[in-house]
């Protein structure tokens, strides 16, 4: 949220060593989403599946509908359907409350060889907490890392509803690269990371702006007609 780094492409990393370990296992993966981009025509959601966000569900469901991917609404999934999302598809977005372990665990989530640029829109999704006198904050992001999950965009803190849900519109816009009604995302850019840095002047509150980052590697999107050229 610096001046200095308004704009700009930013990704955390927990350690240097993590870093390495998941660049060495998508760079040598010819189908990586790393190797061969984010192909944006293979997701999967899973919107308020505890079916108390009416208000988010009207919010996101058209533009949900326009991606033409297969999600689950209003019902929770089963461990299976969950894990294979991770493993088959190119996105995973998760609109609901937290950030979703309580429908997959993370020690479940660590057995999977996760493939998706995964984004989850909860509070404080990707938050790290303290574990005692263990030195090394824990949080779901270092289960999806362990699972080789590439990248995880989430919050940081508790946000409001209602700024959640136009920042996880605009991101689906942005993925779609069809920013209908967007003014901030006008000539969109193919970095993910660049995609989440221009969206945090959606929020009018600084709180809620600057609790959205990214963990991971820099990915890049993968349009329709280049996806239907691969």
């Amino acid at each position: 949220m610096m001046g200095v780094l308004r704009n700009q492409p930013v990704t955390r990393m927990p350690s240097l060593r993590m870093l390495v370990l998941l660049y060495e296992h998508h760079s040598h993966l010819a189908d990586s989403v790393l190797v061969q981009g984010v192909n944006v025509r293979k997701g999967f959601y899973l919107l308020d599946p505890e079916g108390n966000l009416p208000r988010t569900q009207e919010r996101l469901r058209g533009s949900l509908a326009g991606t033409g991917w297969p999600g689950i609404t209003a019902r929770v999934p089963s461990h299976q359907e969950f894990s294979s999302a991770l493993v088959n598809n190119d996105v995973f977005l998760y609109a609901g409350h937290g950030s979703g372990s309580q429908y997959l665990p993370g020690d479940l989530v660590e057995k999977v060889v996760c493939r998706a640029l995964v984004l989850l829109f909860g509070c404080s999704s990707v938050h790290l907490k303290p574990r005692g006198r263990v030195p090394d904050p824990w949080g779901v992001v270092m289960h999806y890392f362990i699972a080789n999950c590439p990248c995880v965009v989430g919050m940081l803190w508790e946000v409001t509803d209602r700024a959640t849900d136009q920042l996880t519109t605009e991101m689906i816009q942005a993925l779609q690269a069809s920013p209908k009604d967007s003014t901030s995302t006008s000539n969109l850019p193919s970095d993910v990371a660049l995609l989440v840095a221009r969206a945090r002047v959606l929020p009018n509150d600084y709180i809620m702006a600057s609790a959205l980052c990214m963990y991971g590697l820099p990915l890049h999107l993968v349009n329709s007609d280049e996806a239907a050229g691969d």
